[in-house]
């Protein structure tokens, strides 16, 4: 590479940057100049329905209408291809387009599709970037250089010459939010915000749309463009709901059925994936004679056993400790691992089928250079039978060999103390199964529930989005929850339980006190109460929630009484972190 590092250090002393690229390691060495041409290549032509929601959005630029639109599509119904047809219309004039995606392992997908369409006018950024690297793409990006931007959340914030577009892929995930450390911002208004002010258009795109973006379609705020058919003519997966109460399992977290059509797929040598929204080998450990669990003394929460680094590991502070081989309190030997995570199922999966090459994708198997990158090519080229992980296998991987679709554990959403615990549930059933059956051979989906007649698993077995709406927008109309609603979260942390529910208590008096000069149509004050996760890295943890009509006028009347809040609203010593809108009650 001596010659290509010697092109790119000229380059950058010459205030040129390289842009095209096929993998984040690569060394990039084309570039766009100042007077070339964009150009365009589109394997795939629009169909009808694309078509038409390509045409709507034109003719609304054309009459100056700046709208938000919301793209409902099926799972593999091409909304890609109306993000670059409109694209291509906005880069013709000059204009640069930013495009959103959830998160960086989304991230090679998109980047592909575009630097495919448009080769080196297209940058990615992203945290897994150098900042040196990171550094000169965002210049390149302020300077004009490129005209397409593709990254996650904090892209909103890149500063794109004369924006002509921006698009949110997969509008519904909540990784869009950032809940900590702030500021706790979501990108998706942020970038609708950024719409209106710079008054371009915001296209949003989902399969499975957030409930509060499908109301707006519903009250006008919105405009809704729909992709009712799978592009090229493949039709939806079959989806089957397996009854664990009453089927017997393979290895713990199998069922017979799932590992009978996994041996029919692989025989005819298509490719499965598994989702496990289960991180680890076992989720907890456990002194079978006393009964002793192993928890996190700063969390107070279980461990999770890690195979990798042969460690107990806390998910929510990163503290580390040796399995035990005898229990201190009742020097018992019989210590038994119970929870089967994404390490275990992979481990079971290579017992079961171990002539097919396995693949995890998580957050612990796909850190380092390029691994997550490997799989993705892996899948594509078929080298791969198995795909299993957590929820990130399920969100927008188009991999056309994917003939079976396996879902384990789907209720743990549902007991979560979380009022989007359904529709996160939902929603992650309905994009895992729309990974299956991408193309011309249909696809199958097995989800195994322990409550297959909840209405949440009901409806995405039916692959019926707008029942489930309706049913869920009943529930949230009915108990005042978004979109009906605004939801303020406090989290009141101390570093003594008393000292956090005293905090709390008189937060809550105050606010109530302020209640009465409030001017809005409603104000609700619930808590205090500890929090689902009571005790995180030594800290104890109160919550009040607070659903408001207007979060602008519940903070005109806070700054009126409390200029200086926080300070004046909670005691020294004590912190206070206020999230609005939270995707995460936690």
């Amino acid at each position: 590479y001596d010659s290509e590092i010697q092109t790119i250090k000229e380059s950058v002393y010459n205030g040129v940057f390289p842009l095209k690229y096929k993998r984040y390691k690569d060394i990039r060495v084309e570039y766009l100049s100042e007077h070339e041409q964009v150009s365009y290549n589109q394997p795939y032509s629009p169909n009808e329905d694309q078509r038409t929601a390509i045409e709507t959005i034109i003719e609304d630029i054309k009459t100056d209408k700046r709208l938000n639109y919301l793209l409902f599509g099926v799972t593999g119904s091409g909304k890609t291809i109306v993000y670059l047809e409109i694209a291509y219309r906005m880069l013709r004039e000059g204009k640069s387009v930013l495009i959103l995606v959830p998160e960086i392992s989304l991230t090679p997908i998109m980047e592909r599709r575009f630097i495919d369409a448009f080769g080196s006018t297209v940058a990615v950024l992203h945290s897994r970037l150098t900042p040196a690297e990171r550094f000169r793409r965002w210049n390149a990006i302020r300077n004009g250089q490129c005209k397409v931007a593709v990254g996650p959340r904090s892209a909103v914030f890149l500063p794109l010459r004369d924006l002509g577009l921006i698009v949110i892929d997969e509008e519904q995930d909540t990784s869009y939010k950032q809940e900590s450390p702030a500021p706790r911002y979501n990108a998706r208004d942020v970038a609708i915000v950024r719409g209106m002010m710079e008054s371009v258009p915001v296209l949003m795109g989902s399969a499975t749309p957030m409930l509060e973006s499908f109301y707006n379609t519903r009250r006008g705020k919105y405009k809704l463009l729909e992709l009712p058919k799978r592009h090229e003519g493949s039709r939806l997966p079959d989806i089957h709901v397996v009854d664990m109460v009453r089927e017997p399992s393979v290895g713990s977290s199998l069922s017979a059925t799932l590992v009978s059509r996994m041996n029919e797929t692989l025989a005819a040598g298509k490719q499965t994936l598994i989702l496990l929204n289960r991180r680890g080998y076992a989720r907890y450990v456990r002194c079978a004679d006393c009964g002793k669990m192993w928890r996190c003394p700063d969390c107070d929460i279980n461990y999770t056993f890690h195979t990798q680094t042969k460690r107990l590991i806390c998910h929510y502070c990163g503290k580390s400790e040796k399995p035990p081989e005898i229990c201190p309190q009742c020097e018992g030997k019989s210590i038994s691992m119970f929870g089967a995570g994404t390490q275990r199922l992979e481990n079971t999966l290579a017992e079961l089928f171990p002539e097919s090459e396995i693949a995890r994708m998580d957050i612990d198997s796909i850190i380092g250079d390029n691994k997550l990158e490997e799989i993705i090519d892996g899948m594509l080229e078929g080298r791969i039978n198995i795909l299993m992980g957590t929820q990130m296998v399920g969100k927008g991987f188009d991999f056309p060999d994917i003939q079976l679709t396996g879902i384990i554990s789907t209720d743990l959403g549902l007991s979560f103390p979380d009022f989007r615990g359904r529709e996160s549930t939902f929603r992650l059933l309905m994009q895992a199964a729309g990974r299956a059956g991408r193309r011309e051979i249909p696809g199958e989906v097995i989800i195994q529930s322990f409550t297959p007649d909840d209405y949440a698993i009901y409806y995405a077995s039916q692959q019926d989005y707008e029942s489930f709406y309706e049913e869920e927008i009943t529930n949230r109309r009915r108990l005042v929850y978004p979109p009906f609603s605004r939801i303020i979260l406090c989290t009141i942390s101390a570093s003594k339980p008393e000292k956090a529910r005293k905090s709390a208590a008189l937060l809550k008096t105050k606010l109530e006190n302020l209640s009465k000069h409030y001017q809005g149509r409603f104000l609700y004050i619930l808590g205090e109460a500890p929090a689902p996760m009571f005790k995180i890295r030594k800290l104890y943890r109160y919550q009040l929630m607070i659903k408001v009509d207007s979060v602008l006028k519940f903070n005109e009347v806070l700054r009126r009484f409390y200029p200086d809040a926080p300070m004046g609203i909670i005691p020294r010593g004590v912190r206070l972190a206020i999230n609005i809108d939270p995707q995460d009650m936690l």
